[in-house]
């Protein structure tokens, strides 16, 4: 491993505490814009339980990085939400709308995913859109979606 001089930048960085990074961060981010998202609900999830129902939550993703997530709705096909949230988005990433099983004995089950694109970030999105989903994932005859509203701050009608 390579010594850190005293002074450097990085050194003085880990001396910060999370409040004068996140400060610090947003200094050498000029370009983060606040955006509110509005996860309102999901219809026809795949069952992922023995008992035929799904424990759903939603991540949201920039880049690798997850920036929401909502509470488990237990079991139940067509969870309502209603989370809202406002997050500082890099001005490029797309955001990555997953959903999951929650399970309390094994790893969470992926249930599939939305990428909504930068463009759409940016001058605002509403909508009810298609999950994308792995093959495993049993697919009912009905398709399996998601109801979300994503705007920037100082959008007119979003996530009020």
């Amino acid at each position: 491993a390579q010594a850190i001089a005293s002074g450097s930048p990085i050194a003085e960085r880990r001396r910060l505490s999370p409040q004068h990074l996140s400060a610090t961060l947003a200094r050498e981010m000029p370009d983060t814009v606040k955006v509110n998202i509005h996860i309102i609900n999901a219809t026809n999830l795949p069952k992922m339980d023995l008992l035929g129902k799904t424990d759903g939550y939603v991540k949201v993703k920039m880049g690798d990085m997850e920036v929401a997530r909502t509470q488990v709705i237990s079991k139940n096909l067509n969870p309502k939400w209603d989370f809202k949230k406002q997050i500082e988005w890099d001005g490029k990433s797309d955001l990555l709308f997953e959903v999951w099983d929650s399970d309390m004995l094994t790893p969470d089950d992926w249930c599939g995913h939305f990428n909504l694109r930068a463009g759409s970030v940016k001058s605002s999105f509403a909508g009810t859109v298609p999950l994308d989903m792995k093959k495993k994932v049993q697919k009912d005859e009905k398709r399996t979606t998601l109801t979300l509203k994503v705007c920037p701050e100082g959008t007119e009608g979003c996530c009020g």
